[in-house]
């Protein structure tokens, strides 16, 4: 998935570098690894050796959630009527398992990005629900922070110790910072 994001970005950064084709065929080779039968995920998080898949959760660094994004941000950047649609499925798919009670503060597949994942979502396919989870993530992550700073205040400095953007505060602190000031433009490091 990384890659095709990557080709899309550069589609729409600059329009004749990357053919058409060479997204199209790629994203043909991802959709191959859909489960024959969707029962907890559209797609596997793993592939091993054997040709065995395992299913993915709802995070940005792998499965459903980032593939949806890219069949959705494929329709607008080529016009692919069908990539719409089977986007929308996947995102509605996720929209039915969706629990946050079970993700924390740190970026890789935690509450940073997926606030960011599902208000992209929502700008690229106007379904109301990825707007209403985005702003449930984000309601719950200040509450994490904010709980995270008084814990701060009294001595219990764990989390403030790790300063990597992936696992530590900084993700966090700057989707708190950005969505009071949009401009500040970071969550471009996640392929959006």
């Amino acid at each position: 998935t990384g890659i095709l994001l990557m080709l899309l970005i550069i589609k729409e950064k600059c329009r004749d570098y990357c053919s058409n084709n060479t997204i199209l065929k790629l994203s043909q080779i991802l959709l191959s690894y859909k489960f024959e039968m969707v029962e907890k995920s559209y797609f596997p998080s793993f592939v091993y050796e054997d040709g065995q898949k395992q299913s993915s959760g709802i995070a940005w660094c792998y499965g459903d959630l980032m593939i949806a994004y890219a069949l959705l941000k494929i329709y607008k950047l080529l016009s692919r009527e069908e990539y719409y649609k089977y986007g929308c499925e996947i995102v509605m798919h996720i929209i039915s398992r969706v629990t946050l009670s079970s993700y924390d503060l740190c970026l890789c597949h935690g509450l940073p990005s997926l606030y960011y994942i599902f208000k992209e979502l929502y700008k690229l396919s106007q379904i109301v629900e990825c707007n209403l989870i985005a702003e449930t993530i984000y309601e719950k992550l200040e509450l994490q922070f904010i709980k995270k700073l008084e814990n701060y205040k009294n001595e219990e400095r764990d989390y403030f110790r790790n300063s990597s953007l992936f696992y530590g505060y900084p993700a966090s602190l700057l989707t708190i910072l950005n969505r009071s000031n949009p401009t500040v433009n970071w969550q471009s490091c996640l392929l959006f």
